[in-house]
Order: structure tokens, then C-alpha cells, then sequence
């Protein structure tokens, strides 16, 4: 008896199932040699790795390992630590011509940890870092004022403080973002004092406002307006409980009062 053959004879398919297709004509051989030539091209394309810049300092395994500088093509430099070929511990990175500079600790290539960076244009940020990103508490320093609170992927978030130079005008209280957000207290130039909600930068919800002449609302606000219910206050001590919409009275709901305002 004859062994069956190993592998099908003749045209099948990727089940082995015969396809009972005709030869190929010419035209549809150079097509097929045509997508093969494509396919060893995309195969074998050169993929050219970025450059890494010229080391100098310790090795482990031939990896940078212990302390060691890195001077990059764009001028960039690096100086400090290295751990398994990753700058990591504490290490001092030059860059944009030597006008921004980070010095503090690094993880896996990353600034992770506490460091100090100045920047280009003046500013300076002083605090934790994650992953190359503002993350934790920090004091970011700018030609327009100060903050001191908490960040969140490079934004201020959280609870925090910025003073403005010029104006001296001071918020306190929630961050989301960049903006005032949450509970906050905001003193402006003119002294103008406010206390409550906040929604992205705008009063909105329940606060008050004490106006540098002893004037004083107590209320509901949105998008930076008296809407909804509140009280009014004059400087002399009578106050009205009123209705607002967007930042216009629609009535008075009470009449003139004296005293027992907050």
C-alpha cells in the first residue's frame, strides 16, 4: 500500500481545500511579483533610532550606570545620575541654549520627584514632579505673581494661593485646571472682597461681596453676576432681600430692614 502524500497536490486554499482556479495569466504574474517587491521593501524598512547624544562617565554592563554627563546634538546637557542606562536620581538638565534648567530628581528618564526648574522667560517652579509634569505641592513663580498650593498634571488643582505683583490682589481657596473652582476667597485691587463658590474662574453659586464702601450682597451668583436671591446691604445698615437676573433686579421681595444681616 502507498502512504498518502504529506502535503495536498495541486491548488488549495489556507484550509487545504482545492480551489479549482485557473493559471495565472502573464499580466496577473507581474501584478503578484509587483505586490511582493512592495512587501520586501515594507519588510526591510531602515528605521533609523534617535540620536542619543555623546556620554561620558561610568558604565555597568555596558550601560550608564553611576555618574556621567550626556551632551545632545540640539545643545542640550545632562549631568548626574544614571541607572540602567536611564538618567535617574538626582541630576541637572540644560536645555533652550542654557536659559531653562531643571536640577532635581529624576526616575527612568523622567523628572519625578523634587526639583527646582527656571525657565526662559523668568519663571521658576520649585516642588514635586511626576512624570516630567507639575504633581503635588509647588510654588510657581512668574513675572505676573506667585502660587503656592497643589498641581495637578501641570495645572493648578486643588487648594492653593496666588498673590498678583503688580495689583497685590490675593485668591485663596479651590483650583481645577487653572481656574478658581470650589470654595474660594478673592480680595481685588480695590479692595473688593468676595467669599463663596467658584466655577471655572467665575463666582457662581452662593457667596458674598463686600464693596470698599461698606456695601455688601449676600446671594446666589452666575457667571460672575448677581442671579437668583439675595440680600443687599447699603453702608448706612439697612439691607432688602431682592430677586436677580444676570446681574440686573427683577424686585424687591422685602422692605427696607435694619440690623440681623450677617
Amino acid at each position: 500500500m502507498i502512504d498518502p502524500p504529506l502535503e495536498p497536490i495541486g491548488d488549495h486554499n489556507h484550509n487545504g481545500a482545492p480551489t479549482n482556479s485557473p493559471p495565472a495569466s502573464p499580466s496577473q504574474k507581474k501584478k503578484k511579483k509587483r505586490k511582493k517587491k512592495k512587501k520586501i521593501k515594507k519588510t526591510h524598512k531602515k528605521v533609523i533610532p534617535p540620536f542619543e547624544g555623546e556620554y561620558s562617565g561610568e558604565r555597568l554592563d555596558g550601560l550608564r550606570h553611576g555618574t556621567g554627563q550626556i551632551k545632545y546634538e540640539n545643545g542640550d546637557i545632562y549631568e548626574g545620575s544614571f541607572l540602567g542606562g536611564y538618567r535617574s536620581g538626582i541630576g541637572r538638565y540644560i536645555t533652550e541654549r542654557q536659559k531653562r534648567v531643571y536640577n532635581g530628581s529624576w526616575r527612568r528618564s523622567y523628572r519625578h520627584g523634587k526639583g527646582r526648574e527656571t525657565f526662559s522667560d523668568g519663571a521658576i517652579y520649585e516642588g514635586m514632579y511626576v512624570d516630567d509634569l507639575f504633581q503635588g505641592v509647588g510654588i510657581y513663580t512668574t513675572h505676573a505673581g506667585k502660587y503656592e498650593g497643589e498641581f495637578h498634571e501641570n495645572f493648578k488643582s486643588g487648594t492653593g494661593t496666588m498673590i498678583w505683583i503688580e495689583s497685590r490682589a490675593k485668591y485663596e481657596g479651590g483650583w481645577l485646571k487653572g481656574f478658581f473652582h470650589g470654595e474660594g476667597i478673592y480680595v481685588g485691587k480695590d479692595g473688593t472682597q468676595y467669599k463663596g463658590e467658584w466655577k471655572k474662574g467665575q463666582r457662581s453659586g452662593h457667596g458674598s461681596s463686600l464693596l470698599p464702601n461698606g456695601e455688601k450682597y449676600l446671594g446666589d451668583w452666575k457667571n460672575d453676576v448677581y442671579h437668583g436671591q439675595g440680600i443687599y446691604r447699603w453702608n448706612n445698615g439697612k439691607w432688602r432681600k431682592g430677586e436677580w437676573s444676570q446681574g440686573k433686579r427683577v424686585r424687591w421681595l422685602t422692605n427696607d430692614r435694619v440690623g440681623g444681616l450677617p
